[in-house]
């Protein structure tokens, strides 16, 4: 189940896009984001990393994405060196979405099908004799899982420093049958950020 905060946030940043001013159209721009940051899942916390391809036209946002997130796994496997031991899921998507940019911000929502992949931790096969949290004789048991189709989700804040160089804040979320999770990065933005008209 996916933390109720991640949903408030997605839909706070929804609100946030659908009442902005639209601004002006401005024809084509592109940029590529990337950032780290906290996931969720059923299993539990962990980090996520994004990295994302956006081609904005106008007001229409396409979106290519890859995230990987790692976190949570049994009680046993995640307390092992400190939790290196972890479920580890990736996710690749296409989104089609919607976008309005004000002065040096661009605000977008989005989803598509996409597809996620991964390994779950179920436990140690011999613990053995640990000196802290490290146990030299541990191997972690793992379950593949195998491919399987999903809705992606995503919604951004990207602030335009300069014309070729920006920050962004993102959330993505990822709805199947076998691992529904999210997550929350803050990165780099790249690209060509701004319309001919802007400043």
């Amino acid at each position: 189940m996916v933390s109720r905060s991640f949903l408030f946030l997605v839909f706070s940043v929804i609100l946030t896009v659908s009442i902005a001013p639209s601004g002006q159209a401005q024809g084509v721009r592109a940029w590529g984001a990337s950032g780290l940051g906290l996931s969720a899942a059923s299993r539990g916390t962990g980090a996520s990393g994004h990295s994302g391809l956006h081609v904005l036209i106008d007001h229409l946002m396409l979106t290519a994405r890859v995230t990987v997130n790692n976190g949570g796994g049994s009680e046993q496997a995640s307390g092992l060196l400190g939790g290196h031991f972890r479920d580890t899921f990736y996710d690749v998507g296409g989104l089609v979405g919607y976008a309005r940019s004000t002065g040096n911000t661009t605000l977008a929502v989005g989803g598509g099908p996409s597809v996620l992949w991964g390994e779950r931790m179920t436990g140690v096969s011999d613990p053995g004799p640990c000196f802290g949290i490290i146990c030299p004789g541990s191997q972690p048991i793992v379950e593949g899982v195998g491919r399987v189709v999903g809705l992606a989700v995503e919604a951004g804040a990207y602030f335009h420093l300069t014309r070729y160089l920006g920050l962004n804040v993102v959330f993505h979320g990822n709805a199947n049958r076998e691992q529904s999770l999210a997550g929350l990065t803050l990165g780099l933005t790249v690209g060509k950020l701004r319309g001919a008209a802007d400043p």
